[in-house]
């Protein structure tokens, strides 16, 4: 760009009417860009939020009902965080676990001490049922809850479901107002998260941050199993373990579970913080867990009582030993023991199909119910085996 001084032989006063112009011109623009995009933003918005529904407060039964497309907030077009965080927040709670632990203090260790856990959690029946995360609670002896207007409740533990990382709590005697669920396989990447916690702990109870839904299918492993998380950028801290995932309906969509902290390290060793990633498990995922915990008490599963570890194709070629999955230990009162299975051994089929991988082996698993045979190959010592295996109830295996 030349200088101002190549100019001199131009008026001041032309100049002057000439930056008027500009300045004018690049007035009127930006107004044309911000009406643009403003009805840009509105107008999709409005289709969106209507703003003529109401929230319920309170389900008829213990079991969690299937999605209502009518159940949602009055979520308003100008500011439907604020609707949001007024309609769900009532229903969301701090879930404090007392847990005795033994502290190393010495070779004869230490006297018997009292540890607390916070997290989160939401009621979803009107009968005081609180979902929150398993890890929230394990361990625990002791639970309170506490109300968002301060007031302390004592909980019991109805259920907990280390597999899934769900756990129902129930408070009796209070009538407290139902979070309204949505349906998590219609969520699409890029609407509006909300999540409502506790972060941190009680101190900083009924924090709400936003952001959108990042991704919809992210496969994790959750407890001991593989689920697909809905993925967020909406802040999640420790304490915030529990709590809902809410959509621009003010429906919860997820429970919040984990956040990726570290993406890695670079090549001085140091630490790759990340930023954004959060995830929850979908609501429809977790509603058969939820109710089935709330009927039950517990969650039946089927399996055949092993823990193992995958051998992918860079061990096998390494160890010389098949691909598949390395029965890690044999539990002496599963079916799989009592088949034959020890530990040491690698499973390379089941049902005569080859296993791709361990979530591949655990979602056939699954699928099967109890009393069903299976016919599992392995290999042990370089010779294969074949045995039928009973699929089992492996709830209550220790």
């Amino acid at each position: 760009m030349r200088d101002f001084n190549d100019y001199r032989d131009v008026s001041e006063q032309k100049a002057r009417r000439r930056r008027t112009a500009w300045t004018v011109t690049a007035v009127i623009a930006v107004v044309l860009v911000v009406a643009v995009v403003g009805l840009a933003v509105v107008i999709p918005m409005m289709g969106q939020n209507r703003g003529d529904e109401t929230l319920p407060t309170s389900t008829t039964t213990p079991a969690l009902s299937e999605p209502d497309g009518n159940a949602q907030a009055n979520i308003s077009v100008k500011n439907p965080v604020v609707d949001i965080a007024k309609a769900i927040g009532p229903s969301v709670v701090g879930v404090t676990s007392t847990r005795k632990i033994t502290p190393d203090s010495g070779v004869f260790g230490g006297d018997m001490r009292e540890s607390q856990y916070a997290g989160s959690g939401f009621v979803v029946t009107e009968k005081g049922h609180i979902v929150t995360n398993q890890h929230v609670v394990e361990g625990g002896t002791a639970f309170t809850v506490l109300l968002p207007g301060g007031k302390e409740l004592s909980a019991r533990l109805i259920g907990q479901d280390a597999t899934t990382d769900l756990a129902v709590l129930q408070v009796q005697g209070q009538t407290l107002p139902v979070a309204p669920l949505g349906d998590s396989s219609k969520v699409q990447v890029g609407e509006l998260a909300v999540a409502i916690g506790n972060p941190l702990g009680n101190e900083l109870a009924g924090t709400v941050t936003t952001g959108i839904i990042s991704a919809t299918q992210r496969k994790m492993r959750v407890g001991s199993t593989f689920m697909n998380l809905l993925q967020t950028d909406a802040a999640i801290n420790p304490g915030n373990s529990g709590g809902p995932l809410v959509d621009s309906k003010g429906q919860v969509i997820g429970i919040n579970t984990q956040k990726t902290a570290v993406a890695g390290v670079d090549e001085y060793g140091r630490t790759i913080s990340a930023e954004g990633i959060g995830f929850a498990i979908p609501i429809n995922e977790a509603r058969p867990i939820i109710n089935e915990l709330i009927e039950k008490g517990r969650v039946t599963r089927a399996g055949i009582g092993i823990s193992c570890y995958e051998i992918d194709r860079k061990t096998a070629e390494a160890y010389d030993v098949p691909q598949g999955i390395y029965v890690d230990d044999a539990n002496i009162m599963g079916s799989a023991y009592r088949a034959g299975v020890r530990a040491g051994d690698i499973i390379t089929k089941l049902d005569n199909k080859p296993v791709v991988d361990l979530e591949d082996f655990t979602q056939r698993l699954l699928k099967k119910k109890i009393g069903d045979k299976t016919t599992i190959t392995l290999w042990r010592n370089g010779t294969e085996v074949t045995l039928v295996v009973t699929i089992m109830d492996i709830s209550n295996l220790q």
